[in-house]
């Protein structure tokens, strides 16, 4: 570190987020019946459509230009 350290509000948001998660655990506890609610509201879900990509032509002459070095992407 060279020079001053910058002052940055990233502990106060950490505290605060604390303090809101922990109030809301308090208020609303988790139920072993919902377990399996619990899980599934958290795991990941299949994409309804495919990711957006480039076409392959616009592909190849990006790998070209990589390879005669004039690319910066």
């Amino acid at each position: 570190m060279d020079g001053p350290r910058a002052l940055t509000p990233w502990r106060l948001y950490k505290t605060i987020a604390e303090d809101i998660k922990s109030g809301l655990n308090a208020c609303f506890p988790k139920q072993e019946r919902f377990q399996r609610d619990y899980l599934k509201s958290v795991s990941e879900r299949p994409r309804k459509r495919s990711l957006q990509s480039l076409p392959e032509p616009i592909l190849g002459m990006i790998r070209q230009c990589r390879e005669l070095g004039v690319s910066r992407v």
